[in-house]
Parts: C-alpha cells; structure tokens; sequence
C-alpha cells in the first residue's frame, strides 16, 4: 500500500482538530503514518492511532515549539529520505504552511494547495482544490517526483475514529538540539533518558541510528 504522512500538528500534547481530519483521509489512501513534534508530543499517539495511525514518530525538543519550520523540515527530509512515503499531508494553517512550503523547496516535489480532497489515480494523485469562491473545482494530478505534498482546508474532510485500529508502533527521536549558528538543526548524540512516555512503549532512536531496523511495541 501507498505510505501516506501526516503533519500532526498539537497543543500540549493534543492533536489539533484537523489532524484527526488528516488521518481520516489518510488511511483511506494508504498506510498512514503521523510525525508528531514539540513538547509533549508523546501524549498525541494514542488519539493518532485511534483515528487510523499505523506510526508515530515523535520528538518532544522545544525547537519545535519554539521555532518550528526550519527543525521541523530538516527532521521531515531525512525522515522522508530513509521511509520514502508517497504522500505527505498538512493542514492548511499557519504552520502548516510554513512547513509544507519550506519542505517542498527543500526536496524539489509538488506542492498543491488548499485542497478538499486526495484520491489515488492511475498510480499517483488526484487533487481537488476550489477556485473562485468554490464554483470551480480544479482536479490537479502532479507528475513530479515523490512525495506529493498536498494541504488541505480544516473541515474538508469528517473526522472518524478508524472502526479497528490495528498495533500501534511508536518510534521516539531524540539527540536532536536546535542550537546552530547558521539557523540549522545541530544534531549531537545524546541520550535523553527523562523524555516523557519513551521507556516504556517507545523505542529510543539517535538521529543518526535511523537506518537500523527497530522494533518497538
């Protein structure tokens, strides 16, 4: 099945409404899988999973509470390198945005804007955005490289719990600290044995250990 990401943006560890929204039309189209960040981003996996989540990524350092785009883009293009989803959604709010659009110059893939809705097509994607006020629909199919970033409006979509959600896997990152001059994310090997919710249920995962298989429960 097609990997379909979702940007899951929170609030003190609760998934902003149109995340759920997200993650309703992304298990419809593939195998969905959240990356969560900020602090307390641990708290959202639950109510991810719920709402159709196969994964998790996580990672609580306050970079991303504090300045999100940059780290957030930086974290989302390696993740991205190693997995290769096929679909990366956001929704259309300010951070999202922000992110969406850096992640696009980043990677030189398509960005399609202020969608109501994603279908699969002939082995890629089918976007719907409305024009002038909504009395034209234009159905966009990009022929770029994958990932295919689409944002999509709040209230585009129902929010629904997934009827069976199956074993949730979570994977916490850690070691990354956002303290480069040049406004970059500076990547140190550094063990965080405090972060919340990660003994237990999370695997430990240094920055540069992405490549190795893990299992987590």
């Amino acid at each position: 099945m097609a990997g379909v990401w979702v940007f899951a943006e929170t609030v003190d560890g609760i998934p902003k409404p149109v995340v759920l929204e997200l993650l309703t039309k992304a298990r419809s189209l593939g195998d969905a899988v959240a990356v969560a960040l900020g602090p307390a981003a641990s708290k959202s996996a639950a109510a991810l999973g719920q709402y159709g989540a196969r994964k998790v990524y996580v990672h609580e350092d306050p970079a991303f509470r504090d300045v999100l785009a940059t780290p957030a883009v930086d974290l989302l293009e390696r993740l991205i390198e190693k997995d290769h989803p096929d679909l990366v959604i956001f929704g259309m709010t300010y951070d999202g945005r922000d992110v969406a659009s850096r992640l696009s110059a980043r990677l030189g893939t398509a960005l399609i804007a202020n969608a109501t809705d994603v279908s699969s097509k002939d082995g890629g994607w089918a976007v719907v955005s409305p024009m002038f006020g909504g009395s034209l629909l234009v159905t966009t199919v990009p022929k770029t490289k994958s990932p295919t970033l689409v944002l999509i409006r709040p209230k585009a979509v129902a929010a629904e719990p997934a009827s069976s959600a199956g074993a949730l896997s979570t994977r916490c990152l850690v070691a990354m600290t956002y303290d480069s001059p040049s406004g970059g994310c500076s990547l140190h090997r550094r063990h965080n044995p405090n972060t919340p919710a990660c003994a237990a249920v999370m695997s430990r995962v240094m920055l540069d250990d992405w490549l190795t298989p893990l299992t987590t429960k």
